[in-house]
């Protein structure tokens, strides 16, 4: 008998966060060259989390398709998870998002959102 592994409500709000607050600068870089040119580079996957990736896809003729999920989707999907009356789950929100961004975007008290 396999065992399943309980998946809980702040697993699911951290997992929404992270798509909702992710950047796509975690995985390309852009570059401009003298000319204007502008070169996109995928960074190197062992550096990186690709979970919030739906998409990668390079066409016959060098296309690079790149796609995350749907932030807004995700957004949405935050509101629905955490009413404004709901206290202990607003503060798990409020971590999660602490969590999915970077280490100066994330200095701000409750009070503040």
């Amino acid at each position: 008998m396999s065992r399943r592994k309980k998946i809980t409500r702040q697993q699911v709000v951290d997992a929404i966060a992270s798509i909702a607050f992710d950047d796509i600068g975690r995985y390309l870089t852009f570059s401009t060259d003298e000319e204007g040119k502008t070169t996109v580079r995928v960074q190197d996957s062992g550096g990186i989390d690709t979970r919030n990736i739906q998409e990668i896809a390079v066409s016959r003729d060098g296309r690079l398709t790149f796609k995350l999920y749907s932030r807004e989707r995700a957004l949405y999907r935050l509101v629905e998870l955490v009413e404004p009356d709901d206290r202990g789950a607003r503060s798990g929100l409020l971590e999660a998002l602490r969590r999915s961004l970077p280490e100066e975007e994330a200095d701000w008290e409750e009070e503040d959102v």
